[in-house]
């Protein structure tokens, strides 16, 4: 029994050191001087640079072509669209974008719900 939990041990050591490895080299790789305002990003590579889309009020857009320098296009989508408050009567906002490429075309989606509640 005491050699299985030197064993279980020895695994749990190295594991660790490994995690240290891993978690000082992503701290030394991101940008940590620019950074863009938002919540729920979603990035997307494409031919010319990328597209950033954050949730900031509204649906945010950036595009950068090196993924450092970025161009603020302000609010994409500014306001609740109306076939929204059928589902969701009494939101105040859309949220969570998701952009994507599929079929020859970039997309978005979103959410929209009141705050609190699953609609």
């Amino acid at each position: 029994m005491v050699m299985g939990l030197g064993k279980s041990f020895g695994f749990v050591a190295l594991l660790g050191a490994s995690l240290g490895v891993a978690t000082s080299f992503a701290a030394d790789w991101y940008a940590k001087d620019n950074l863009q305002p938002g919540h729920d990003p979603s990035m997307v590579r494409f031919e010319d640079g990328y597209a950033l889309m954050s949730t900031n009020n509204n649906l945010q857009l950036w595009t950068s072509e090196d993924a450092y320098t970025w161009k603020d296009h302000r609010s994409t989508v500014s306001g609740v669209p109306q076939w929204a408050y059928t589902y969701a009567p009494k939101t105040e906002g859309i949220w969570a974008p998701d952009i994507f490429y599929m079929n020859g075309e970039y997309r978005v989606y979103y959410c929209v719900s009141e705050f609190g509640k699953r609609n």
